[in-house]
């Protein structure tokens, strides 16, 4: 095979790749750095306070004020500074409890938050390679509560390495770590609190991936945790059974005194205009919970909407053809560098 042809056919192959990688057809590498300090609940001998290296859990008497403690461990060669801020736990878009969530809304039936009882350092700074341990304590509201109350501290340091992307693209990572801080009052004496269920009014949204989903916030109004909750949601439109659909999800997980932030996606590739009636069915054990609402799509809306959600349909498709296209130019690309090289080989053995 002529040595010009095998270097075109070898820049084939090579510029097909770049762009498959360029693209994200094929995927991205990403490389993350290690974290710079560490963080461990310590635990203490009492009969108020119970800790693992992972998290906290404390009953406490009103007014009483409890000292814990954290062991940080700085992993630089270099002075770190770490960040120290009290957190709320909610549930977050996934359906879980999370206590490391920073400057979101909270729900008005939260009466305790973490963030109010909290005493104690917002920044540490830690020598090279130093381990110490660090104070803090609860500081329990005045009168008795029941339920529990569930917060956490997210520690934080910004003496990390970049993360790299091979796109050549660079972005500060931020490396955080949260510590769950469950708080519950001994009087009265270990209360038992039902979680309990309200839901907002639902309304037309683009979703995840631009596409088009009824968006209700779920709310968990009661200080207790709330598990392995499933729901079942029923769209129908009367006058056209074919909008109707029906959207399931489970292992959903709510925090005390929370909301979730539930996306239905819409069960058609484009919304029609119409009124809509829509039933959710939650359970969690042997407890339910039903509520029906009534959805509205004018005509202005479901316009707006499906235009924003076909273009990155659009987008997506465009993307897929040029990809297979790629896939196929190097496919041939390479059969032809084979057979070349084969022919050519043979030819050398013949002669």
């Amino acid at each position: 095979m002529p040595i010009k042809r095998q270097v075109s056919v070898i820049a084939l192959i090579g510029i097909a790749f770049s762009f498959l990688f360029y693209t994200g057809v094929i995927g991205q590498t990403v490389w993350a750095d290690a974290p710079s300090f560490y963080v461990a609940a310590v635990p203490v001998q009492s009969t108020a306070v119970h800790a693992n290296a992972n998290d906290f859990d404390v009953l406490v008497k009103p007014g009483q004020n409890v000292s814990l403690t954290v062991t940080l461990t700085n992993a630089t060669n270099r002075a770190n500074e770490i960040q120290i801020q009290p957190t709320v736990a909610q549930t977050n878009a996934s359906g879980a409890i999370d206590v490391g969530l920073v400057g979101r809304s909270l729900d008005s039936s939260l009466t305790h938050p973490f963030t109010k009882m909290y005493q104690g350092p917002k920044v540490i700074t830690l020598a090279a390679h130093e381990t110490r341990n660090v104070n803090f304590y609860v500081q329990a509201p005045k009168k008795a509560f029941s339920g529990t109350v569930i917060g956490g501290l997210q520690f934080s340091s910004n003496d990390t390495p970049s993360v790299r992307t091979s796109g050549s693209k660079t972005f500060q990572n931020k490396i955080n770590s949260a510590l769950p801080i469950r708080v519950r009052s001994t009087e009265p004496p270990q209360a038992t609190v039902a979680p309990n269920l309200d839901l907002g009014e639902p309304k037309i949204i683009v979703g995840l991936l631009n596409h088009p989903a009824i968006g209700v916030r779920l709310r968990n109004i009661e200080p207790a945790v709330l598990r392995h909750l499933t729901g079942v949601v029923d769209v129908y439109d009367k006058n056209s059974p074919t909008n109707s659909f029906r959207f399931e999800q489970g292992s959903i997980e709510m925090a005390p005194n929370s909301y979730f932030s539930m996306q239905i996606p819409w069960g058609t590739t484009s919304i029609a205009p119409g009124n809509y009636t829509v039933t959710f069915r939650f359970s969690a054990g042997v407890r339910t919970w039903k509520f029906t609402r009534t959805l509205v799509v004018s005509p202005h809306r479901a316009s707006e909407l499906n235009q924003i959600t076909a273009a990155p349909r659009q987008s997506r498709l465009l993307w897929w053809v040029l990809g297979g296209v790629l896939a196929l130019t190097l496919s041939i690309a390479i059969t032809v560098f084979v057979w070349h090289r084969g022919k050519h080989v043979g030819m050398k053995r013949v002669s």
